[in-house]
């Protein structure tokens, strides 16, 4: 049979795109930095395979919370619509102003960095619509650890009564 090389490639990378490919042993997936997160996802774009088998996504975002804006840009940048998705969750782990500087922004458009922007605000005013339109979640803030009516288990910062719609919480 004829070999095929892979000069570019890594058996790291290498070993995630087959993963994807087979799905074989999910127990042995190295843990990858940034620049073999890049490298995985450049790889996947190259040979075509255009979704992370569910071991490799694990392992790729497991990466991508060391700078999810970055990572994001590589799932964009090589057509990994999946893993695009669930790195936009992981932006909202992280505040977002200030606005990243990231070089790797360079090579996304501005409309899908504008996306990944209403994203992060879309999702930002659904929390707050969660919290503030129905107080019901925060009535039994007593029950909370440090939070109770004894002074020994209060916080010295929540020693006060606060009314919410005529509602007192502790």
């Amino acid at each position: 049979l004829p070999v095929i090389p892979f000069p570019e490639e890594n058996w790291v990378t290498l070993y995630c795109v087959l993963h994807s490919c087979h799905k074989f042993d999910e127990a042995y997936l190295p843990e990858l930095d940034m620049d073999e997160l890049k490298a995985v996802c450049k790889a996947h774009d190259k040979y075509a395979v255009n979704t992370f088998s569910r071991a490799v996504m694990k392992t790729c975002l497991a990466a991508a919370r060391e700078d999810p804006i970055v990572a994001y840009t590589f799932a964009c940048k090589y057509h990994l619509h999946d893993f695009r998705k669930e790195v936009a969750k992981l932006t909202l782990e992280k505040p977002l102003m200030p606005f990243s500087q990231a070089p790797e922004l360079e090579d996304i458009t501005g409309l899908q960095h504008s996306r990944l922007l209403q994203y992060h605000i879309n999702c930002s005013a659904a929390a707050k619509h969660v919290a503030t339109d129905n107080w019901q979640w925060i009535l039994h803030v007593h029950d909370i650890p440090l939070a109770g009516d004894t002074p020994q288990r209060l916080c010295t910062n929540c020693r006060y009564k606060v009314s919410i719609n005529a509602t007192s919480v502790r």
